[in-house]
């Protein structure tokens, strides 16, 4: 061992699906992670060996700098995935997969077993299996889940790929039968991993020496209390050591795990999701993890010491001003001039409206690069012409980004433009949650998609969402604007928001299917907080049937509500 320390959602239209993937070069950023990739490939791969943690790779910079989108192109790129050729071919280290711990979600905390299962995932099949690391995954999640059964229909399509072969294949080896079409209960996990664990020679537990105590703790201290961030990180090192022991150095693969949106966990004073993030990394040091958000990552300061793993000896490539090569913090600017000139051509292009020469100077000048506004301007352009190629002046474009905004409220229809607030209103949504928090057609919110400023969301049970700084500016612009709201009207629209989550909540506990209704759960108290409400059923149900370690990562740590 080298180191030892402490696709694509359904678009409802093309041009929707085109504008949300345009991207601007950011030439430097893709030279950063050719460097990362070579280096954690020698480190994988027996050819360097390194004294300390050198497998984070950190883009940061403000809101609407396009941190999402570089993180989505940078994974798709090291897999091949993109087409044009501002970045050249994909850098030539084989056998790279990828898995992606998106926290836009989170209010502070994570969801420890759902990063632990994101990455079980993302490994591909290796000659013997992942049994060692599958035996303390199922002892961990059987912990601090007790009494649940895994349900493997809840998980997306490759997660339920992966683990129900995984599960099986375990299963198959002792000689038990799993009916994986509806779940493994918590029983059955129990049994299956004694059984595994008895077959085991004194040889390989001697060898996986730490596997045997991660069993038997799950067993006591862990079981009926929060999810235990130091036993996740010790599953994760038995993955981390089954990586060393493939044979063929050349075959191990080089998991790539990209978090995104990470400023999520820096907003809480506990930190306690970036303590739990802290450790899962730092159990991993032969993958690469690409970390985007707001704020550069400060686990190399001193003054850290409440973090598992800190300081600039752990983390000499984090350290502020790092000189030497290969440094892993990059701050994302606004886009250069050019760049932006070359997005506002390439979506006029795309979404069937001209500027002339003189105008995108203007809009460079006036975007400073955001690429919010950037995202604002060309909708705005795109629906005032009507996608006929037709010529859109600057004295329409060429505004400050709430009155774009506003001008795209203009631009819709009264339905489409409450529609849009309904959207606003939601940290995340689908066709139909929209249609009924805004109380319009799902033809309207349709509509409103291909029109207004929406971002695609990672989540496909809500695969849409809008920036927070146009959210914000919606939400704070007054009733006059098109399709406004008054301070009642936004509360009346969230009780119709809450009323469609309860179907949802109970159709779905009917069915067992048990993270989807953790997610409803956790999506229904976020609304409830974000608007100073509350309703009967989040006492009666929603606290009593979802558990807490796993709703705590979903919601706000504050409400203007006493109850919620």
């Amino acid at each position: 061992m080298p180191f030892v320390a402490s696709q694509p959602r359904p678009s409802l239209s093309e041009s929707t699906s085109r504008k949300c993937v345009e991207f601007a070069d950011r030439e430097l950023q893709s030279e950063a992670m050719a460097a990362s990739l070579a280096f954690m490939a020698d480190v994988l791969r027996g050819d360097r060996v390194i004294s300390a943690f050198s497998h984070v790779l950190v883009f940061h910079g403000g809101s609407g700098t396009g941190k999402t989108a570089l993180s989505h192109r940078l994974e798709n790129w090291i897999l091949g995935g993109v087409t044009d050729d501002f970045w050249g071919p994909p850098p030539p280290i084989g056998n790279v997969v990828t898995a992606r711990w998106d926290l836009n979600s989170s209010q502070g905390d994570v969801d420890i077993i759902s990063l632990l299962l994101s990455f079980r995932a993302a490994l591909p099949p290796i000659p013997g299996g992942w049994k060692f690391f599958d035996m303390a995954l199922l002892s961990y999640f059987n912990a601090v889940r007790p009494g649940e059964s895994l349900d493997l229909t809840s998980a997306n399509e490759n997660q339920r790929a992966v683990l129900s072969g995984a599960f099986d294949a375990i299963a198959n080896d002792v000689g038990f039968h799993l009916d994986l079409g509806v779940g493994i209960a918590a029983h059955a996990i129990k049994t299956v991993v004694a059984m595994a664990r008895k077959k085991l020679t004194e040889r390989q537990m001697h060898r996986y020496h730490d596997l045997g105590a991660i069993i038997d703790r799950c067993g006591t201290d862990v079981s009926n209390a929060s999810p235990s961030p130091e036993v996740a990180a010790a599953v994760l090192e038995v993955a981390n050591q089954q990586l060393s022991e493939i044979p063929d150095p050349s075959q191990r693969p080089l998991v790539v795990v990209f978090v995104d949106h990470f400023e999520r966990l820096q907003t809480d004073d506990r930190r306690l999701g970036e303590i739990a993030i802290n450790q899962l990394v730092a159990a991993l040091p032969q993958c690469l993890f690409v970390v985007t958000g707001r704020n550069h990552l400060d686990w190399a300061d001193p003054a850290r010491v409440f973090l598992p793993h800190w300081g600039p000896k752990t983390w000499p490539h984090l350290v502020e001003g790092f000189s030497g090569s290969n440094p892993r913090q990059h701050r994302l600017s606004m886009l250069g001039e050019k760049d932006t000139e070359w997005l506002l051509r390439r979506r006029a292009i795309r979404q069937g409206f001209h500027l002339s020469d003189t105008t995108v100077k203007s809009l460079v000048r006036r975007t400073g690069g955001w690429p919010v506004h950037i995202d604002a301007i060309c909708t705005l352009a795109a629906g005032l012409s009507q996608g006929t190629g037709a010529e859109v002046s600057a004295q329409d474009l060429d505004r400050p980004l709430e009155e774009v905004v506003r001008r795209v409220l203009e631009n819709l229809t009264e339905n489409q433009a409450r529609a849009f607030h309904g959207a606003c209103l939601l940290p995340y949504f689908d066709v139909p949650l929209a249609s009924a928090v805004a109380g319009v057609s799902e033809a309207d919110v349709e509509c409103m998609i291909r029109r207004a400023i929406i971002e695609t969301n990672t989540d496909p049970r809500w695969p849409y969402r809008v920036h927070d700084a146009v959210r914000a500016i919606i939400r704070t612009a007054p009733a006059t604007v098109a399709g406004g709201w008054t301070v009642n009207d936004w509360k009346a629209a969230a009780h119709r928001g809450l009323t469609y989550v309860q179907d949802q909540f109970e159709e779905t506990d009917a069915s067992d299917d048990e993270l989807k209704v953790i997610a409803l759960a956790g999506l229904a108290v976020t609304i409830a907080a974000e608007h100073g409400i509350w309703e009967e059923w989040l006492s009666t149900r929603v606290v009593s049937r979802a558990p807490v370690e796993a709703l705590a990562p979903l919601v706000p740590r504050s409400s203007t509500h006493p109850e919620t």
